[in-house]
């Protein structure tokens, strides 16, 4: 009497190893969005901290531009002194694929800007209306640079403050 499986039993547990595999592929693949969709918000935060700190010292005024990825330092020469806001500004965690970070100054003079991410997920929760007419209801693609942008987090500084 010989020993051995089937061939049909190897077939159900090569059949049942697969869906166990795409369940878990499936499952790994949203954790991956919501980690990069976690840190883009956590990035936007602590550049949104640098660009008060910088205010507080330029001037009551916000940064021309900003160059994500590299390291930026302040153009306002406050007490003659170069100071350091953010050793690497960071970038979005996919950095292509159309997901990018956009900071837009309206005026260099004024004391406004749109900073602003695209979250895999959808809109967040928490994106306020001012954010939603700046990025999500726009009928026409909103431009970073010359760029198509497409938002849907952020944070907006207008003439009456953070919101």
């Amino acid at each position: 009497m010989k020993r051995g499986f089937t061939l049909i039993e190897l077939l159900v547990v090569i059949a049942i190893i697969g869906v166990l595999m795409g369940i878990g592929f499936a499952a790994f693949k949203q954790a991956q969005t919501a980690g990069r969709d976690a840190k883009r918000k956590a990035d936007l935060a602590q550049i949104r901290a640098a660009l008060e700190i910088y205010k507080q010292t330029c001037e009551n005024r916000y940064p021309k531009s900003l160059n994500f990825g590299q390291e930026w330092k302040s153009d306002c020469d406050a007490n003659g002194v170069d100071e350091i806001y953010m050793a690497k500004l960071p970038q979005d965690p996919q950095n292509s694929s159309g997901y990018s970070y956009c900071y837009k100054n309206h005026n260099f003079s004024t004391q406004t800007y749109l900073l602003a991410a695209h979250l895999e997920k959808g809109r967040d929760s928490a994106a306020n209306e001012t954010i939603a007419s700046l990025c999500i209801n726009s009928t026409e693609p909103r431009r970073c640079f010359g760029e198509e942008f497409n938002c849907n987090y952020g944070f907006y500084v207008g003439a009456g403050g953070a919101q």
